[in-house]
């Protein structure tokens, strides 16, 4: 589940930057490291708003973006502190990309990968909806914390391709993959958080096929950066997965990711 809030985290780099207000219409963008270029049809940061064709090119220093805005009004942004998914990959691709964050977060694209050394990551026709927690002083934990009250997030494809930090849907393809055989694809990925509460489901495809569920809590402390999931239980078709789940989770524990059934303790810094 980490791997999810990371993505939707750096699907929306301008929102957790500086800007309260931020719009990106039909965004397609490719990036190749250290730089990358994209066309947008509508760009509005703060009271800054570019509509036709924006042109927004890319450059990475360090662990910093320089963005800059090529439109009606030419502008330039900074992103600080990228995440590792951005400042390690080689390859980000972007396709109809949409966002728009004011009061609430709302994220829907037709296709994102995110490819570096160690790992790649896939989204197709990825559609989020979150509240906005505006009592929270830092913009990302305004996010992360209004999702936890209230997200909706389906994606017709979900792929991740190794094992980063690891995340409940990596560990629940990999369980699997042990569990039913090799080969093993998530699609119809759907979860949902209401209060805490999670639900989670996504069709899965492998030797034997079937549809995975697996349901618990979500918690995020700003002042520590940590996010504590509390998962009940995973199941696969009749089969209880959730001890195969949390053994795959304890082999990657990291300074990062700490594992003790039922939680999973994260560090977002």
């Amino acid at each position: 589940m980490k791997r999810i809030f990371v993505a939707l985290i750096c699907l929306s780099p301008f929102a957790i930057s500086a800007a309260p207000m931020v719009e990106i219409k039909d965004f397609n963008f490719n990036y190749s490291d250290p730089s990358g270029k994209g066309v947008a049809a509508e760009f509005s940061y703060g009271g800054l708003k570019n509509t036709g064709s924006v042109t927004i090119e890319v450059e990475k220093i360090l662990e910093d973006f320089k963005l800059k805005v090529y439109g009606s009004v030419a502008a330039e942004y900074e992103l600080k502190k990228a995440p590792d998914l951005l400042t390690k990959a080689q390859a980000i691709d972007l396709k109809a990309f949409n966002l728009k964050f004011k009061e609430r977060l709302n994220i829907s694209l037709a296709e994102a990968s995110f490819v570096s050394p160690d790992e790649e990551l896939k989204l197709t026709n990825f559609n989020l909806d979150c509240s906005r927690d505006e009592l929270m002083t830092e913009l990302k934990d305004q996010v992360i914390n209004g999702c936890i009250s209230q997200m909706s997030l389906k994606s017709a494809r979900f792929s991740s391709q190794s094992f980063h930090e690891s995340d409940l849907i990596s560990a629940l393809s990999s369980s699997l993959t042990n569990a039913v055989g090799s080969g093993v694809g998530i699609a119809g990925l759907d979860l949902k958080v209401n209060a805490g509460k999670y639900e989670l489901s996504a069709v899965v495809k492998a030797q034997i096929s079937g549809k995975a569920k697996s349901h618990g809590q979500v918690s995020y402390d700003a002042s520590k950066k940590l996010l504590t999931i509390k998962i009940t239980e995973v199941k696969f078709s009749v089969l209880n997965v959730t001890s195969k789940v949390f053994d795959e989770l304890k082999k990657n524990e990291s300074e990062k990711m700490k594992v003790k059934q039922p939680y999973v303790y994260l560090t977002l810094e």
